[in-house]
C-alpha cells in the first residue's frame, strides 16, 4: 500500500528497493529556504542493523503487507529461516 511520508508511524514497516525496514525513529525538518525532509532510523528486518534514511516530504513509500506470529527461531540455511510455531489447527 503507498503512503505519503506525511502518514509514516513508528513501527510502521516499509518496504523499500533494498529490503523491508520497521520504523524506529523519525523526524521532520523544514529549513527557512528549501524543502521540508523527513528523517526515519530504521531498523532492517532481516538482519538487525538500524540505518537512517531520508525523503522529501512529498515523496510516496511502500507500506509493507506483514503478518506477524509468535514463532521460534530454529535454524538458517543459506537465505532460508526454519520457524517452529505453537499453532496448532483442528479440524
Amino acid at each position: 500500500m503507498k503512503v505519503n511520508t506525511s502518514d509514516v508511524q513508528m513501527w510502521m514497516i516499509l518496504e523499500v528497493d533494498w529490503g523491508l525496514f520497521k520504523v524506529v525513529d523519525m523526524t521532520h525538518t523544514h529549513t527557512w529556504r528549501g524543502w521540508a525532509t523527513d528523517t526515519y532510523k530504521v531498523k532492517e528486518i532481516t538482519t538487525g542493523k538500524t540505518k537512517q534514511i531520508t525523503y522529501h516530504s512529498w515523496t510516496t513509500l511502500e507500506q509493507a503487507d506483514v503478518k506477524t506470529n509468535a514463532a521460534m527461531f530454529l535454524y538458517k540455511a543459506w537465505e532460508v529461516y526454519s520457524l517452529s510455531s505453537s499453532l496448532t489447527l483442528f479440524l
